[in-house]
């Protein structure tokens, strides 16, 4: 059962991060949708993006951030996953 003071917890509020439907992960498909489109690569959905092994990382690497804090193996993990997915 749901509290009524649950229904108003926002995204920082949550004890755990969640990467569905959070606004990282429509951030990251608005920007690689924009990448694609600028490509012209117009072929792509949001599934199969999401689908990708980079996304898998950073998704990954932004779940742990969220959760574990900031330190030297998460800002490395999540630095090394942004950098996958722009092609770097």
């Amino acid at each position: 059962k749901t509290e009524e003071w649950e229904k108003d917890k926002t995204e920082a509020d949550m004890e755990e991060y969640v990467w569905n439907n959070s606004s990282s992960e429509k951030n990251i498909l608005e920007t690689l949708l924009q990448i694609k489109a600028a490509e012209k690569n117009l072929d792509v959905n949001k599934e199969e993006l999401l689908a990708t092994k980079e996304v898998e990382e950073y998704k990954k690497s932004v779940v742990s951030l969220k959760n574990e804090g900031d330190n030297e193996n998460t800002l490395s993990q999540y630095k090394e996953s942004v950098k996958k997915l722009i092609n770097l």
